[in-house]
């Protein structure tokens, strides 16, 4: 585990960025682009019990929507069908610090804001059922999901959204997946705010390594001896045994140990200073087998 002052900067550093937006992790993180949670009582109770039309009958448009993430890229994609054909495709990237949870979000975002500026009427098809889950729920704090549940309220009688399996051979989601990858790389560039997932992986990584370099640094002779054994912090690294942190530490019924502390006379004599007094002076010597 890390140590306890370690850990508890880095809770004090999440508190800074999430709730003061504090510009402290600046130079790894963008605080003004950055989501943040808002009071219930500020979200309209029309979103809070926001009703999410499956399918919208009399559609010009068929729109799939997928997001990806490759290594430490992340895009979106909107493919828009008109009678089964392609008719337009939109492909945006996103930052490192984005996740795909959040391109799927993005993803039906646009194409209901493309639906109301168009004047049309659209069927989203994605294959991500936690987005329409985070939509549904009536909890949901987060600046980024209300906002997307405020264009889908909008939208109402004019967009339809409903899930589709994932690689299950629909044509449409076959598509919107390639070029969700391809967004990774070569999408138009599109900013939208960091979730706190972002801060707390950055601090969890800054935490991680000054663990790291206080235990390189530690020169105390228990913790050198468990250095050589033990020289990469690792959070889940969890001895259980007794006898091994005894063996790592060195500290434990060993003589030498025991010595240091006064308890044997010797650091090569296996008897305590008690039972030597008593055997010298000849009261109820002890019985040793060879």
């Amino acid at each position: 585990m890390p140590p306890l002052h370690l850990t508890a900067k880095a809770e004090f550093q999440k508190f800074q960025a999430w709730a003061c937006r504090s510009a402290e992790l600046g130079r790894l993180l963008d605080i003004n682009n950055l989501d943040y949670y808002i009071n219930l009582t500020d979200v309209s109770i029309e979103l809070r019990t926001l009703d999410i039309i499956p399918k919208v009958l009399n559609n010009q448009y068929e729109v799939y929507t997928d997001g990806s993430r490759i290594e430490e890229d992340t895009g979106f994609s909107v493919c828009i069908l008109k009678n089964g054909e392609p008719f337009k495709i939109f492909q945006f990237k996103l930052n490192k610090n984005n996740t795909v949870f959040q391109a799927e979000l993005a993803a039906i975002d646009f194409a209901m804001c493309w639906a109301l500026e168009n004047g049309v009427r659209i069927n989203i098809h994605i294959d991500s059922p936690s987005s329409i889950k985070a939509m549904r729920n009536s909890r949901s704090r987060s600046a980024t999901v209300n906002k997307v549940k405020k264009n889908c309220y909008l939208s109402e009688g004019s967009v339809g959204l409903t899930w589709v399996k994932a690689h299950a051979g629909d044509p449409g989601n076959e598509l919107t997946d390639r070029h969700a990858k391809l967004a990774t790389a070569e999408g138009e560039k599109l900013e939208i705010p960091a979730p706190y997932s972002s801060v707390k992986f950055i601090i969890e990584k800054n935490l991680l390594s000054d663990w790291q370099e206080t235990w390189d640094d530690y020169d105390f002779e228990s913790g050198r001896r468990t250095w050589d054994f033990v020289p990469k912090v690792y959070r889940k690294f969890l001895v259980f045994s007794k006898y091994l942190i005894f063996f790592l530490s060195g500290h434990g019924p060993f003589p030498y140990y025991l010595n240091r502390f006064k308890k044997l006379n010797s650091s090569s004599c296996p008897f305590p200073l008690e039972m030597l007094t008593t055997m010298c002076s000849g009261a109820n010597t002890p019985k040793i087998s060879i």
